[in-house]
């Protein structure tokens, strides 16, 4: 098993890798993985995944298949909900067989970007997704793709070039069409699974079928399927294939009876099915219509093709499901298929029954019309109602508006029931009124109309783990809750208003301003155990009101959002929720967040960051009275990156004290860092880049103290490191003493060519102990280099000194002025070359030094003439302890030469 922590770029040195029956080539974390050269011989290659965010770890260089190996996604310990990918860049060759597996219950893609004709193997899919993305050329090779499972294989074109599939499509998987391009499939296909082509055209080849697919899905109005090599797409009657119809399809089409044809409407809009060939009807196909809410009176094209429909067949109409409108169908214009609507909105009013009350579409609970719920109604719950149970949803409901009128009674909308129940799904509005609640304790609503919230309580959930509301813009003039014991929730709608919203019930994560235009003026509150995630700078709206963290709440950022400035005024108390702890909290790599309105403590808290470059900086105050304060920056060692960073005023009041842990980075770059009951450094590191009134400092195993500031308060070091400056040269001045005990240790830098040219630590009094290590970090030293690393009364000595290693045997370090602060580089004085009598020997010239010193070269120097002298290096030879010796060829008519030997 090889193991890549791919958090950055890793490159393999060497030969291939090769994985054989049993191993596996792990590639834990985002990251990239370049210039692989790997072999598979059996085994897996296995993303490792972690974190609460998505991660892709790309996979480079070449990757020869050589037997049956399997690709897979597995959790990790640091799993969250975030899909995991593999970016396939490799160029894939060989015949053994790949096994996709990866994982059912995320959206974990293997990417395929190279080009794999040399690739002959076949592709199984188990769980997931393989996808072929922009720059994939033949990516699939040449071998067949079979997907086994209905609901959680895929395969997905999501390419900016064309494709041209020559693989066998097999199994029960599905197919997805994605992006703007066209992919023609050139063989016969017998998948099973659905057709979805969201963007662009799938043409079908000449020699190509996708018959056996159980539905092909036109999406959003672009969506093309192209049959016109094949002479069209009859439909597959014996398999009742199906067609959802918002798109086109080029060339010809035959439906008939067994065949479905989907269309959806909403009060505004319809599908549209544009055939640029003939229609032909067979028997008596099904044209199903679904609705949300009312759809007007008049005539909506559904159906355009040319010339008239041959086949002698007509569509049956299924109308949208409780609809007391009436719908037909007009065929009388060639070219045409049309749907003609007439009908009347009702206005109801909710009895119930005071047993069951059933809201759905044949109980008479309601005065009004027939006393029966049809869909496209407005209805109204008012105190005259039925309130007790709970209004039971048998199937979803799409009225045109909802009014709730409540002061004495509570209405709570719902069943809790597995999977997602029925619901309310509609286009119309809902407006609360009165001063009493309004309940959703189902998953199964979505109101994208507007939601008004005039009086009263609308809440999500009663207490358990289940609710939602939908899409819709909310005005909320009263109070929008969430009140749930588990789940999760996103308002990723405007939100506007003067009212409040309130995140309780123990459990419940929201995520709040995925639209970035929240405007509400209303105080927001995040109960105990309750997470609310904002997505964007103005997701708590304006900054009226503020926002308070109550005990074990957290507001957080957990979304990619790269910078972003809070202006909100936020009060936080407590710890955070339990496993995964902070107040305020930024997760997810990349982030930095800067809080710019005030932050007040309100009791001992923590604020945490967690992710690698993951930010959080406090450009407005942070104000507490006599208070703990615990700064926690990274969880893991992945996570070295992220960091604290207060530059304005950190007031923790006289009984207040700091913490700071996690395996990163807290700075205090203010001015203004006062509290009184003491600074604690327990692990990673704390940076005084300002000034520190924080009492007295104690810096314990593993964590380290630095910066260039000022530090009032006395420094005690007990196991953990003391190193002034931030990545580089600075002074950090301690106005008091400071105590490094024998486990302790003091990191000091070096570099000759700064003006500063070490790091300094200033005190009043200094006692050391443990050990002093010194690292020079600009270029070589030199004899002659001073270096002063204390300035103030010391006592005591360090146990161990390491100093940085020196270029030549000629220099050495001098430490007897340590006990000053001082340490110095000097250097062996050169010694005087001692030269025999000079010797002919043929036609050579002889010169000879007796005992050389190692250490030293001896550069043998000539010159023409003595005055002026123009010395010029002929040779040089490294001193070794013995005898050294010069041989100068003896030219005839060459003028004179002097010669001396320099020792350096």
């Amino acid at each position: 098993m090889r193991t890549l922590n791919t958090a950055s770029a890793q490159t393999f040195a060497g030969d291939s890798l090769i994985i054989t029956n049993g191993g596996a080539l792990y590639l834990k974390h985002a990251g990239v993985v370049a210039t692989a050269n790997v072999v598979l011989s059996g085994g897996q290659i296995i993303e490792h995944g972690g974190g609460t965010g998505s991660t892709t770890t790309p996979l480079g260089g070449t990757l020869q298949v050589l037997t049956d190996t399997t690709a897979q996604y597995v959790i990790g310990s640091d799993q969250g909900s975030g899909n995991h990918d593999i970016w396939l860049q490799s160029t894939l060759s060989g015949s053994g067989n790949l096994i996709v597996n990866m994982l059912a219950n995320l959206p974990n893609t293997l990417a395929l970007y190279g080009t794999n004709s040399a690739y002959s193997g076949n592709w199984t899919n188990n769980n997931g997704t393989i996808e072929m993305r922009s720059g994939s050329v033949n990516a699939l090779g040449s071998g067949s793709v079979t997907m086994t499972t209905a609901n959680s294989t895929f395969l997905s074109f999501n390419s900016t070039n064309n494709l041209v599939i020559n693989n066998p499509i097999y199994g029960n998987g599905n197919v997805i069409k994605l992006n703007t391009n066209t992919v023609t499939l050139n063989t016969n296909n017998t998948y099973t699974g659905a057709t979805t082509i969201s963007n662009g055209v799938l043409k079908i080849g000449a020699n190509s079928s996708i018959t056996d697919s159980s539905v092909i899905s036109l999406v959003g109005g672009i969506g093309t399927l192209d049959v016109s090599a094949v002479g069209g797409l009859v439909m597959n009657s014996a398999a009742s294939q199906g067609m959802n119809c918002n798109g086109t399809v080029i060339g010809n089409l035959t439906v008939s009876a067994g065949n479905t044809l989907k269309f959806n409407l909403t009060p505004t809009t319809n599908d549209i099915l544009n055939v640029t060939g003939s229609l032909t009807l067979n028997g008596s196909p099904s044209l199903n219509l679904t609705l949300s809410g009312f759809k007007p009176s008049g005539t909506y094209r559904l159906i355009n093709y040319s010339g008239t429909i041959p086949g002698g067949g007509a569509f049956t109409l299924v109308p949208p499901a409780g609809s007391s409108e009436t719908f037909g169908l007009d065929t009388s214009t060639p070219g045409q298929v049309n749907l003609v609507v007439a009908g009347a909105v009702n206005n109801l009013i909710w009895v119930g029954d005071g047993s069951q009350n059933n809201w759905d579409t044949t109980t008479a609970n309601w005065t009004g019309g027939t006393n029966i719920f049809p869909t496209g109604d407005n209805v109204t719950f008012n105190d005259t109602g039925s309130s007790v149970p709970n209004i039971n949803f048998v199937v979803s409901v799409a009225p045109s508006s909802i009014t709730v009128s409540n002061t004495t009674r509570q209405y709570i909308f719902g069943v809790v029931a597995a999977g997602t129940p029925p619901g309310i799904v509609t286009s119309g509005g809902l407006t609360k009124l009165g001063t009493n609640e309004l309940d959703f304790v189902t998953s199964g609503n979505n109101i994208s109309g507007p939601i008004n919230i005039q009086s009263g309580i609308l809440s999500i959930g009663t207490g358990g783990s289940t609710g939602s509301l939908g899409t819709g813009s909310i005005t909320n003039n009263g109070i929008l809750q969430v009140n749930m014991g588990g789940g999760a929730v996103a308002f990723n709608s405007v939100i506007s208003g003067s009212g409040s919203l309130q995140v309780t019930g123990g459990g419940a994560t929201v995520s709040i301003g995925g639209n970035g235009h929240n405007s509400y003026t209303g105080l927001t509150t995040i109960g105990d155990g309750c997470q609310l995630n904002i997505a964007t700078s103005n997701a708590l709206g304006s900054t009226s009101s503020g926002t308070i963290v109550l005990a074990n709440g957290r507001l957080g950022v957990a979304s990619s959002v790269g910078s972003m400035t809070v202006s909100e005024p936020v009060v936080i108390n407590g710890t955070g929720i339990a496993g995964a702890p902070g107040a305020l909290y930024v997760n997810t790599s990349g982030n930095n967040v800067t809080w710019a309105g005030p932050i007040t403590i309100a009791s001992a808290s923590q604020i945490r960051v967690v992710n690698p470059n993951a930010r959080m900086n406090f450009s407005g105050t942070v104000l507490g009275t006599n208070v703990a304060l615990e700064c926690t920056a990274g969880n893991t060692a992945r996570d070295a990156t992220s960091v604290i960073t207060f530059s304005n005023t950190l007031s923790l009041g006289n009984g207040g004290s700091l913490t700071a842990d996690g395996l990163a980075v807290v700075v205090l770059a203010g001015s203004t860092n006062v509290w009184g009951g003491g600074t604690t450094v327990a692990n990673g590191t704390l940076l005084v880049n300002g000034k520190l009134d924080g009492g007295a400092v104690t810096v314990n195993s593993p964590g380290t103290l630095g910066g260039s500031g000022t530090i009032l308060g006395s420094v005690a070091v007990s196991g953990g490191s003391l190193a002034p400056g931030n990545s580089g040269i600075g002074t950090l001045t301690i106005s008091n003493s400071v105590t490094l005990d024998g486990t302790s240790t003091n990191v000091m830098e070096l570099n000759r060519t700064n003006a500063q040219n070490a790091d300094l630590l200033a005190a009043s009094s200094m006692t050391f102990d443990g050990t002093l290590t010194v690292v020079n970090i600009g270029p070589a030293l030199q004899g002659g280099n001073t270096f002063q690393l204390f300035s103030g009364a010391i006592s005591g000595t360090f146990a161990v000194t390491n100093l940085p290693a020196l270029s030549s045997t000629n220099l050495y370090w001098d430490t007897s002025l340590l006990n000053s602060g001082i340490i110095k580089v000097g250097s062996i004085v050169a010694p005087t070359p001692i030269i025999t009598p000079p010797a002919v020997s043929g036609t050579n010239f002889i010169l000879q030094v007796a005992s050389s010193q190692a250490g030293f070269n001896y550069v043998l120097q000539a010159t023409p003439a003595l005055a002026p002298a123009t010395w010029t290096g002929v040779q040089t030879n490294a001193g070794t302890g013995g005898t050294l010796n010069f041989t100068i060829p003896i030219a005839p008519g060459n003028p004179q030469q002097f010669f001396r030997i320099q020792v350096q």
